[in-house]
């Protein structure tokens, strides 16, 4: 894992293309730490909102890309309000907090990765896996 952690940290820091660095972090993450799902949000400086930039994986709705992650309580906007990593069960349900997340999964495991520099959150990585029984390991 550490190996492949430090792989994708030389290729993310290599990369110049700015259109394409949102969907090439999400194919390097899951090069780290294997996942059916994933969204990357960054920081919009000029409306200071965190928005969907890229997803990755099935049931993930493509539509969610330019959303704002902080118009409802998912785990990349707690990760972002508390700037701590965020784990949690995730099981759909009719709610709205559950419609407006990207991945339509039934049942899984998420956790959100603040982005964090200079104290100032700049964007998350979500990852998820799917079923009843998923999870991540403490050093995933």
């Amino acid at each position: 894992m550490f190996a492949a952690l430090n792989e994708f940290a030389q290729a993310a820091g290599a990369m110049v293309d700015e259109d394409r660095l949102a969907a090439a972090l999400l194919d390097g993450i899951a090069g780290v730490v294997p996942h059916d799902a994933s969204w990357l949000t960054l920081l919009d400086r000029d409306s200071n909102r965190h928005v969907v930039r890229a997803v990755r994986g099935d049931d993930v709705d493509p539509q969610a890309i330019g959303r704002d992650a902080q118009s409802y309580d998912g785990p990349a906007a707690r990760a972002i309000r508390r700037e701590v990593l965020i784990a949690e069960r995730h099981v759909a349900d009719s709610s709205k907090r559950a419609k407006s997340l990207p991945w339509k999964a039934k049942s899984g495991a998420m956790v959100a990765v603040p982005l964090i520099h200079d104290r100032v959150v700049l964007g998350t990585f979500v990852v998820g896996r799917v079923g009843p029984d998923a999870g991540f390991t403490d050093l995933e």
